[in-house]
């Protein structure tokens, strides 16, 4: 029996063997993410190409605002874009007008010579104050003469008598000496006060012969004046013409 069921036992053995399954090694499948995008570094240029624009004296040449849309029909010289910064060449322009309006204001003032009014009139002022001082002054010595010439008479007529009594013996050398005094006194007085007027008058009649010509002089439209306006009115027209351009 023992030899007998071995043969069994081993069949048995194999069966089971074949029954069962092999074994394999397992197999790992990596599942990825779908692709969102693509980073790159690269050109993009449409199908029909790229026209480019030439934008002149633009300092920032980016659009600010399209006024056409694609398939539009345009002329020639139409305006399609506005360009970024166009609000500050607009106002440079006006300050350049502006500049050219009160340059014109000069150029007609100094035609007119109107730039020195208020000198004209500050010299009128000192014209008049030397004429009115000359007149004053000058009456003032006039008084002055006529007082000293009244003494002079008074004391002419004085040493007359007082030499008629020294002759008679009636009054001394001494009396008739302070009448000659007198006399001197009287005559370098009136010559004293003729030459202060003769000198006030020269003095104030100079000053106003001076007067006079500084006032003509300001009354004068200088050439030179008007050329320089004129200069200034041509450096702002063509400070218009540069931002008029920056606008085209």
């Amino acid at each position: 029996m023992l030899y007998g069921g071995v043969p069994v036992l081993l069949g048995i053995g194999l069966l089971v063997k074949a029954i069962q399954p092999s074994q394999e090694p397992p197999v790992v499948v990596e599942v990825t993410a779908p692709v969102q995008g693509v980073v790159a570094l690269g050109r993009l240029e449409p199908a029909g190409g790229v026209i480019k624009l030439s934008v002149p004296n633009a300092a920032d040449s980016r659009v600010n605002q399209i006024l056409v849309s694609e398939g539009d029909q345009v002329e020639a010289g139409q305006v399609i874009a506005i360009l970024q910064g166009i609000e500050r060449r607009e106002a440079d322009l006006r300050d350049a007008q502006a500049e050219v309006r009160l340059q014109e204001a000069a150029l007609a003032k100094a035609q007119r010579g109107d730039a020195k009014r208020s000198q004209l009139v500050a010299q009128q002022a000192a014209l008049d104050q030397i004429t009115a001082q000359l007149q004053a002054e000058t009456r003032q010595r006039q008084a002055a003469i006529a007082s000293a010439e009244a003494t002079l008479r008074e004391a002419q007529l004085s040493y007359e008598r007082q030499q008629m009594l020294q002759v008679e013996g009636a009054i001394s050398q001494a009396d008739l000496d302070q009448a000659q005094l007198a006399l001197d006194t009287a005559e370098a007085t009136l010559i004293e006060r003729q030459a202060s007027l003769e000198q006030t008058t020269q003095t104030l009649q100079a000053q106003r012969t001076q007067a006079e010509a500084q006032l003509a002089e300001l009354q004068e439209v200088l050439p030179v004046d008007v050329a320089i306006a004129q200069e200034q009115l041509n450096k702002a027209r063509i400070a218009v013409e540069q931002r008029q351009a920056d606008l085209e």
